[in-house]
């Protein structure tokens, strides 16, 4: 009877837990959406857009965007690059419609990190390890905060379309395809509808950024090992494969990747794997800060009830261990094939999101080893357990505490857009922006503007440059964009 009371109470308070832990969460993230109805597009949103707000303009209908939209897939299969989808999605920004809309952005970009995390914690905790519910929901919130308030740059994470949408939301994408995989890998009955889904998924993410591509590809390849070994889902993992080899060579062996190469210093692939290993090691060592070792003691706690309620044996460690880090690894290895670097800060900011997921599966799967296999040797009294792991919430927190006043509370994602609403930062930029373009809708022929003096720090300024300077196509793609000649920086 006791026992039974007990693991009520139990449950009562993990429920109250992650209850008070959502509704903190998402509180934190109100400033994030909120500044989100002041952005507007930039860059490549310009150049990719053009056709479809053409057509938006002449009222044309959902059909004429739809070809607007291929027809720039074509153009730039053919010209620039062979991310297919990134390309489709790109044409389709929030900024080309009339009404004010361009803060769907952050709702879709940010809105499936968050899904995202909460299905995959859901599927691997409580489908594959047969756990609670209310340690998914606790987990994922814990990473998704971490993930979300400490990303290197939100400017392109949540706040610009073609830069987030191309990255973040790929990534986002990939989570759910890896979701999918599992939740397959779990069951004992074959979905059609799930394999189809998958499918479509799968071919959609191959025409992204190649970063996630390539994972992807790595992904289903180890799931098919893993199928054939254990005997199991095998056809499904062949065909899911299959998909993304076709979508993955579509991908690469578009005519435009050669013309883009040819303006990129290139490596070899060993010495872009190399280069890889070394990059992503120098990122988890940058990464792993006072606030993210009191992370690992918190999941450790967290890991230790949800591993005491599987049977999940966690062999060979070691090699878990090291796919983990090749496969994190593996992300920077096309960007540093195609121009000898890690990428653009939109890039690295993936690499981040996926950091928390390394560190917290290989925290979980040590952790896991080491109580399978001596748990039997340690034994604590319930007090014992009970003093631990208040003595581990505290350092904990402290180490949180003092690593998030470290970085910087105006620093964190929160506290930035915080800050620029309350400045009114962000209004002048919205007020001047749309000065700007009243300007640009306006006229005909040559115009000549100046950029946009005060920005706040969560979004970046137009980028005009001069004739002269590297960045002058930005004039050029924002002029057609907006049925211009060219547009030029006042002097």
């Amino acid at each position: 009877m006791k026992d039974k009371y007990n693991g009520e109470e139990k449950k009562r308070v993990l429920w109250i837990a992650s209850i008070c832990l959502i509704i903190l969460f998402f509180a934190s993230l109100i400033p994030v959406f909120l500044i989100s109805c002041y952005a507007h597009p930039l860059f490549d949103d310009y150049s990719y857009s053009a056709g479809v707000r053409n057509v938006v303009l002449s009222k044309g209908s959902v059909f004429d965007i739809v070809k607007a939209s291929f027809d720039m897939v074509i153009s730039t299969y053919r010209a620039w690059q062979g991310n297919y989808s990134a390309t489709f999605f790109a044409t389709l920004q929030p900024g080309v419609y009339k009404i004010p809309v361009y803060w769907l952005t952050t709702v879709i970009i940010l809105g499936s990190l968050i899904v995202s995390g909460y299905l995959f914690s859901y599927v691997v905790i409580c489908d594959f390890f047969k756990s609670k519910i209310e340690y998914a929901l606790i987990i994922a919130t814990i990473i998704l905060g971490f993930q979300i308030q400490f990303v290197p740059y939100i400017q392109e994470s949540f706040y610009w379309y073609n830069g987030g949408m191309a990255y973040s939301f790929f990534y986002s994408l990939f989570i759910i395809e890896l979701t999918g995989l599992i939740k397959i890998f779990s069951s004992k009955n074959k979905s059609v509808i799930l394999t189809i889904c998958l499918s479509v998924l799968t071919f959609i993410i191959m025409g992204g950024n190649y970063s996630t591509m390539l994972i992807c590809e790595m992904t289903l390849i180890l799931f098919l090992v893993l199928s054939l070994l254990n005997k199991n889902h095998r056809v499904t993992y062949l065909i899911l494969l299959l998909v993304g080899t076709l979508g993955f060579l579509t991908s690469i062996l578009a005519p435009g990747n050669r013309v883009r190469a040819s303006n990129n210093t290139s490596l070899n692939p060993i010495n872009a794997i190399i280069s890889s290993i070394k990059y992503s090691g120098k990122n988890i060592v940058l990464w792993t800060e006072i606030n993210v070792i009191g992370l690992i003691i918190l999941l450790s706690i967290l890991f230790y009830y949800v591993i005491a309620e599987t049977d999940f044996k966690f062999r060979y460690p070691a090699v878990f261990i090291v796919l983990a880090i090749g496969f994190f690894s593996a992300q920077a290895t096309p960007p540093f094939y195609a121009m000898s670097s890690g990428g653009a800060q939109r890039q690295i900011n993936i690499y981040y999101y996926s950091y928390y997921l390394l560190i917290a599966a290989i925290l979980f799967y040590i952790e896991g080893w080491i109580i399978k296999r001596f748990g039997h040797i340690i034994k604590l009294s319930k007090v014992q357990t009970k003093v631990l792991r208040i003595v581990l919430i505290g350092i904990s927190s402290i180490a949180i505490c003092i690593g998030t006043y470290s970085y910087g509370i105006k620093n964190t994602t929160s506290g930035t857009t915080f800050l620029d609403l309350k400045s009114g930062r962000a209004q002048r930029y919205d007020a001047e922006y749309k000065r700007i373009e009243r300007i640009l809708e306006e006229s005909e022929g040559d115009v000549y503007i100046s950029d946009i003096e005060e920005y706040p720090n969560t979004f970046y300024r137009l980028g005009l440059a001069r004739e002269d300077e590297v960045g002058f196509w930005i004039n050029g793609d924002m002029a057609k964009y907006f049925g211009l000649n060219n547009i030029f920086l006042e002097q």
